[in-house]
């Protein structure tokens, strides 16, 4: 099958480290020299310092879309704003996570087009002494995350809310907040917020799900009111994520093949073993399904692709190769 014209593959651009520039570049050089029409960026902050300079890589940011229109006959750009700071959960330090996001409104506006907002990990010592056994905790967390959304979307409508992977362990802490699609529903109630969908972090959601309803235990970050949905999931696997619809406004897409080092291989305090790694076939036939339920004129699909060496990306070079052999592309 062709690519669907709607589809714009993506490479991520560490805008706070200028060393990772080149190399994305010559990704994006490397999918012209493929065969690629159409492609694009997203520009990466991971931490909250990395908003300091928004002036300098606000210049890096328009080079980058400059470099690639002239590669490509259609480009499509999005932004990843910082993780929310894992020292504390974000919903006891106020507003300041989203004052992060606030500032990023103003990155290149006239050509960003999603802001992809991520909540990040909490400690596992808060997890196991204040919300192990307080699902209204995580209700009310819940409510405070989308009333600052909404308060983001009230000017502008480009804001999207990501999955997160599932939990983790004491070393790496925990997720609760966007593991299961009812969170991301919730989150994003009002129309002008939409959902960036991660496979990878998915495809862990849905290998916990299927764990913990054959061991009849809960992992971290779940709760026993929320057994339902995890047995839906551990049945229905991406279907789950696909139903979000057309709030569907973005999507990472990768399978942590590439992740090995960081996950955890035994359920020792209560993670999910495993990678979320989802077979090349049912990987596509998932993103085919994603962008159809999204009924998007344009979509953003980033390769959050794991490296050895960013400064060879070696691994993105052969994702590129596996898309444009899937769907066709020749080389120009």
């Amino acid at each position: 099958m062709s690519l669907p014209k709607s589809v714009f593959f993506l490479t991520d651009f560490y805008s706070a480290k200028k060393e990772q520039i080149e190399p994305r570049l010559k990704i994006a050089r490397y999918a012209n020299e493929l065969g690629f029409e159409q492609f694009g960026g997203e520009f990466l902050f991971i931490n909250p310092n990395d908003v300091q300079n928004l002036k300098e890589q606000k210049k890096y940011g328009i080079k980058v879309k400059e470099k690639l229109d002239s590669l490509f006959d259609h480009t499509y750009f999005s932004l990843h704003a910082p993780w929310f700071p894992p020292d504390k959960t974000a919903f006891e330090m106020g507003k300041k996570p989203f004052e992060n996001v606030q500032a990023l409104l103003d990155f290149c506006p006239e050509f960003v087009e999603i802001i992809n907002v991520h909540t990040g990990t909490i400690p596992f010592e808060y997890w196991d002494q204040k919300l192990k056994n307080n699902p209204q905790q995580k209700q009310k967390n819940l409510e405070i995350v989308k009333q600052q959304l909404e308060k983001l979307a009230d000017t502008d409508d480009r804001i999207c809310v990501e999955n997160l992977y599932t939990p983790v362990n004491k070393k790496y802490g925990t997720n609760y907040l966007a593991n299961l699609p009812s969170d991301l529903a919730k989150m994003s109630e009002n129309p002008k917020i939409g959902i960036t969908i991660d496979t990878a972090h998915a495809g862990m959601t849905i290998e916990s799900c299927k764990r913990m309803v054959q061991n009849q235990k809960l992992f971290n970050g779940f709760f026993e009111n929320e057994w339902n949905e995890i047995q839906s999931i551990a049945k229905n696997g991406p279907k789950e994520f696909t139903d979000l619809g057309e709030k569907i406004r973005h999507i990472h897409f990768s399978d942590f093949n590439f992740n090995t080092s960081t996950i955890p291989k035994s359920t020792e305090d209560g993670a999910v073993p495993g990678l979320g790694v989802t077979p090349k076939k049912e990987l596509f036939e998932w993103l085919e399904k994603l962008v159809i339920a999204s009924e998007k004129k344009k979509i953003g699909v980033t390769l959050e692709i794991k490296e050895k060496k960013y400064d060879c990306l070696k691994n993105q070079e052969k994702t590129l190769e596996i898309i444009a052999s899937h769907y066709g592309i020749e080389k120009n």
